[in-house]
């Protein structure tokens, strides 16, 4: 599941997306800097992996990882995810991998203004 997360700002971030958060079992995102509050809406329980430096190769394992462990995935794309151009590349790796996926818009820059 990619989730955009707007601003980074958890109180900007969609009802879906909350709940996206809070129940799953498995957070990628890429660095910390801005993103403490929208982490800390995961559960306790949640394994959160940072991807910064890492190759698309090894977030799809992670991702590939995680499904197979049954957890909800949930992989937080800064901004807006259709702009974002690595999730192009991701969407294409896990359905190559036969991994579902889907996106979950965020509160766009312009909106949140």
């Amino acid at each position: 599941m990619f989730v955009g997360v707007g601003t980074g700002d958890a109180d900007l971030l969609t009802v879906r997306a909350s709940r996206l958060l809070a129940d799953c079992g498995t957070c990628l995102f890429e660095g910390v800097h801005g993103l403490h509050e929208v982490l800390s809406l995961c559960s306790p329980r949640a394994r959160l992996v940072d991807t910064t430096g890492m190759p698309v190769s090894d977030v799809i394992a992670e991702i590939r990882e995680a499904s197979g462990r049954g957890d909800r995935v949930v992989r937080l794309i800064p901004g807006e995810p259709s702009m974002y151009r690595g999730v192009a590349q991701e969407v294409r790796a896990l359905e190559a991998a036969g991994v579902g996926w889907q996106i979950v818009p965020g509160v766009p820059v312009v909106a949140a203004a």
